[in-house]
């Protein structure tokens, strides 16, 4: 999977999507559409989340960004509010 921005082109004319493709030929890329909501997108991801695969040393960064993220706790309502918090 990968972001829309990989269609946009880059320093070159080609594609994101179409650079990744020459440097990693064996893998299949798909383009994830944009969406209209950051929630519903945050979601989608946590479902997949665990299907994935990282590797810790590769990509230490990214995953302590994605272990910053938390929900913030509206306390009057007693839910989590929609907009997700970052530490990071």
């Amino acid at each position: 999977m990968a972001p829309i921005a990989a269609l946009i082109a880059t320093v070159t004319p080609r594609a994101s999507k179409l650079l990744l493709q020459d440097l990693l030929p064996a893998h299949r890329f798909d383009v994830v559409p944009r969406t209209d909501s950051l929630v519903s997108a945050i979601n989608q991801t946590r479902a997949i989340i665990p299907a994935c695969y990282f590797d810790e040393d590769r990509c230490a960064d990214g995953i302590a960004a994605m272990e910053a993220y938390t929900k913030r706790l509206v306390p009057a309502r007693r839910l989590a509010a929609t907009a997700p918090v970052t530490r990071w």
